[in-house]
């Protein structure tokens, strides 16, 4: 933002007052600058080869910023290709950019290199000119799952409550039918009569239904909760409480869970919202190959996941959880993993590498930012270096007249998807993919009862065939004694039969 804006004419003033102060002239000194083109950072840097063999910078930001610096301050470079990214081995000993700048085989590096506490112990840096965010990218998984549908309308404690009260319910029917079988004489008898003749002027007699009952308690409690009433309702005020309180249990539990699933399935439904869902969640982490600090986050992550299931730490990760950044997003978009990396990588890898719309990642790509993680970086020089103090005035000038901003936009900007934002958006109608695990329950259900059916008419059809051959067998063929076996009182009545 420029001071001008804001009616402060005089601090311009003090501003081009430092500008003159610190104006220096390095009269067309020649320095050696390396710079760094990463294809998943390819709007920082690209390079070009030239006629004679060496190469050159192409274009990008640190370009930019390179030419604005270079007509400030009246230099010539020679560009220089980067071994990689600065990185501090396990030996001391530096990789990279950082071991060209250290060996005086470059003045200077143009790669925004992070303000990294072992970096700032070595290196000095300039204003810095980038900032990154850490983010874990992933796609939200299905929510129409079943164990989606039933967690995202009860929690796993009510269901465990409602089995409780299941069982409780199924006891104190077993309980109470115990005592009054066991000092009751009376519903001793009723049972029997149940068991054994079935006469009908038995089971008008009070308790008979509670015997039933008490002898299918599972069956009872199950059809109760499914809002069915086909065994009828208990005579003694006991039984009567019990199942009047079930019935009603059943009846709000099963008008909670109906407004749920409802809800649930005609609405939107993210099931990973903040990073605690991300880590709770069923996604593997994976990491940036080429970013060293991201071992530790990835490895924080997966020993947080260890320690709520109750298992050891790692005291280290293997390499398989660390991939490039192409890879990465192929698994991200897999719905099987989330990967961590810079969000200027991630956007770079979908647009160029994967040639993403922006509908497509503000619709399908989720991202969320890794908390505490934010990186700061600029260009880096040795330590002491006297070209610090002649360069950080002129890009604090970059700054203050709006160049850097300028060019922020520029690159930075054709990379982030263009998404709306934060607004509510009309649910999409429900298909069939979003009821089919309703749709799969019913057809399985169905199949269970046909199957059922089929059963018992293929039982009924034995015994109506086992029935059939007694009868052709004893009493259908010719014999001298024909007369003599009909009078006979075992010969069953013709109603008999077929019983």
């Amino acid at each position: 933002m420029s001071l001008q804006s804001d009616g402060m004419e005089d601090h311009v003033s003090n501003f081009d007052v430092i500008y003159n102060i610190t104006k220096v002239n390095l009269m067309g000194r020649k320095l050696r600058v390396v710079g760094l083109a990463d294809p998943d950072y390819a709007y920082q840097l690209t390079l070009k080869n030239c006629s004679d063999g060496s190469i050159d910078f192409n274009s990008g930001f640190a370009l930019d910023l390179l030419l604005l610096l270079q007509y400030s301050l009246n230099f010539t470079y020679v560009a220089l290709k980067g071994e990689g990214w600065s990185d501090l081995l396990p030996n001391g000993s530096w990789a990279g950019v950082g071991r060209q700048v250290l060996s005086n085989e470059a003045e200077f590096s143009i790669a925004q290199a992070t303000l990294l506490p072992w970096n700032v112990k070595v290196f000095d840096f300039l204003f810095p000119t980038s900032k990154g965010f850490l983010v874990a990218a992933f796609r939200q998984p299905p929510s129409n799952s079943v164990r989606n549908i039933l967690t995202a309308s009860f929690p796993p404690v009510l269901w465990l409550v409602l089995f409780i009260f299941a069982l409780i319910f199924i006891i104190s029917i077993k309980v109470l039918h115990f005592g009054k079988t066991f000092y009751n004489e009376r519903v001793c008898s009723v049972i029997k009569s149940v068991d054994i003749n079935e006469e009908e002027e038995e089971e008008e007699e009070e308790g008979w239904m509670d015997a039933l009952l008490a002898l299918d308690a599972s069956y009872w409690v199950l059809v109760t909760f499914c809002q069915r009433n086909s065994v009828g309702s208990p005579e003694s005020i006991p039984m009567r409480i019990i199942y009047l309180a079930l019935t009603i249990l059943c009846i709000v539990a099963y008008v909670v869970f109906s407004a749920a699933l409802v809800s649930n399935l005609s609405v939107e439904l993210l099931p990973i919202r903040t990073f605690t869902d991300l880590i709770q969640s069923q996604l593997r982490i994976y990491g940036d190959v080429s970013i060293p600090f991201t071992h530790d986050y990835v490895k924080n992550i997966v020993n947080e996941r260890l320690t709520g299931e109750g298992k050891s730490l790692l005291p280290s990760l293997d390499d398989t959880y660390f991939v490039n950044v192409q890879n990465g997003v192929r698994k991200v978009i897999d719905r099987k993993s989330t990967y961590i990396s810079f969000e200027d990588a991630l956007n770079t890898a979908y647009k160029i590498d994967f040639k993403m719309g922006d509908d497509y990642i503000c619709n399908n790509l989720f991202k969320l930012t890794v908390p505490g993680v934010r990186m700061n970086g600029g260009m880096m020089f040795r330590k002491g270096s006297g070209l610090r103090q002649i360069f950080n005035p002129k890009v604090a000038m970059l700054y203050e007249r709006g160049f850097i901003k300028r060019f922020t936009t520029i690159w930075y900007g054709s990379l982030f998807p263009r998404c709306l934002g934060d607004v509510v958006h009309a649910p999409p109608p429900l298909n069939l993919q979003d009821v089919s695990t309703a749709f799969m329950i019913l057809l399985l259900g169905l199949l269970l009862c046909s199957v059922i059916f089929c059963g018992e008419r293929a039982w009924l059809y034995f015994l109506l065939l086992y029935d059939w051959n007694h009868v052709w067998n004893n009493y259908s063929y010719p014999c001298r004694n024909c007369n003599v076996l009909r009078n006979k009182k075992h010969v069953r009545s013709s109603p008999d039969l077929f019983r």
